[in-house]
């Protein structure tokens, strides 16, 4: 197998993103909001900022861009059918199967990324009223990798996405995690590409394996209870996964996804929303225990108190510290949202600077992205560290570093 991931934090070694391109310059204020944003951005200065996220990466891991897999998983026969049979049924648009598969697979990549607009003949009404209109549309928000795979011990869940303008995504990710050799898998948990009840959704943003034998999901707006039960039973077969804690969500835009409010920064240590895990907004969890056909089901008061009943005490970092006030801010700006490279090593937006400030009464030293990206920080020497990498166009589309980074293999 060439997946492995059973940690948040374990160092890294293989992990997917993707830059934004020309298919993030497609959105309008008119249609920034049906395309999951609450912004438009300047595209230039996101790719600078997001390569800053790249070069953090490669101080530990081989970086795989999503559009150099698709394209060398489209040299598949087998595999070039199926994606573009997936994705032409999925828009309603089997006539341009035929022009699709004409092209070459560098560039078929792209353009299933990019999309294709409708012809604008001027013979049709459509062509002469809506000329900047998609038969199939961009795929707006898949540099938040994220979201669409998870990989989780030796096996993937490829995501039911919540939301129709994803459900693109996913079939890109079933082509990768189906054909190509870099990702070879034991199989998948859940293929959230095949057909399913509608009440079944569930984003990588809500899961989290903590240990090879422990899984946290968030159960909310992008993840269903029933995707949730549906894992649980599958979990059950593997015979490795024995608890699975859940965390039910505030139904709120902030908190669509459990890695908004959560995410594990070093071994015993996790950075928290308080409102949301420990205080007033806060839901109860849940710990499924798993013993053969037996489920034991418990509930707790807040996730840290579930998260130590199976062994797993931790320390908390609060975004933005001890003010609400700031802390609303730095959550709304991905202040939570950290991944890490390695226990200790981690990686978010620089602009929370109140979030950094707690950071380094923890330990954390604390660089700039950009002087990563320019080589002049090791990464890897010892001691705890925090790259604030510049944030401000990629935080408008609604997502932090854990968001934009699939890991598919950690130590």
């Amino acid at each position: 197998m060439t997946i492995h991931v059973n940690s948040e934090i374990g160092r890294l070694q293989r992990v997917i993103i993707h830059t934004p391109g020309p298919e993030v310059d497609a959105m309008s204020p008119d249609t920034m909001h049906a395309s999951l944003y609450d912004d438009i951005f300047y595209r230039l200065r996101a790719t600078e900022e997001h390569r800053q996220l790249a070069a953090t990466l490669g101080q530990f891991a081989d970086v795989l861009t999503v559009e150099r897999l698709v394209a060398e998983t489209l040299e598949i026969a087998e595999a070039r059918r199926a994606v573009l049979q997936g994705l032409t049924t999925l828009y309603g648009c089997e006539h341009l199967l035929p022009t699709l598969d004409e092209m070459p697979s560098d560039r078929l990549a792209t353009q299933l990324i990019v999309g294709t607009k409708l012809d604008p003949s001027p013979s049709t009404v459509a062509g002469r009223l809506d000329r900047h209109a998609y038969i199939m549309p961009p795929m707006h928000n898949l540099f938040f990798t994220r979201d669409a795979a998870m990989c989780i011990n030796d096996h993937v869940i490829i995501g039911a996405m919540a939301k129709a303008e994803r459900r693109g995504e996913a079939l890109l990710m079933r082509l990768l995690f189906t054909h190509h050799p870099l990702l070879r898998n034991a199989g998948f948990f859940l293929d959230g590409t095949a057909p399913h009840p509608p009440s079944v959704s569930v984003e990588g943003g809500d899961v989290f394996p903590l240990r090879e034998d422990l899984v946290l999901i968030g159960c909310g707006e992008r993840t269903s209870a029933a995707a949730i039960d549906y894992l649980i039973d599958r979990f059950a077969e593997s015979e490795r996964i024995r608890h699975v804690v859940v965390q039910p969500m505030p139904l709120n835009r902030a908190y669509i996804h459990l890695d908004l409010a959560f995410t594990m920064i070093d071994h015993g240590l996790c950075m928290i929303h308080e409102p949301v895990i420990t205080g007033p907004y806060r839901h109860r969890p849940l710990v499924v225990t798993l013993d053969g056909d037996q489920r034991l089901v418990r509930d707790y008061d807040n996730l840290l108190e579930a998260l130590n009943a199976v062994d797993l005490p931790l320390e908390t970092v609060i975004t933005g510290g001890e003010d609400p006030l700031w802390q609303a801010r730095e959550q709304w700006h991905k202040g939570t949202n950290f991944f890490a490279m390695a226990p200790g090593k981690i990686i978010s937006y620089g602009r929370n600077e109140r979030t950094a400030e707690q950071l380094s009464a923890h330990g954390f030293a604390l660089v700039s992205g950009n002087d990563v990206a320019e080589g002049r920080v090791d990464l890897t020497a010892p001691g705890r560290v925090a790259v604030m990498m510049s944030g401000a166009e990629l935080a408008r589309g609604g997502g932090g570093c854990r968001c934009m980074t699939l890991p598919v293999l950690r130590a």
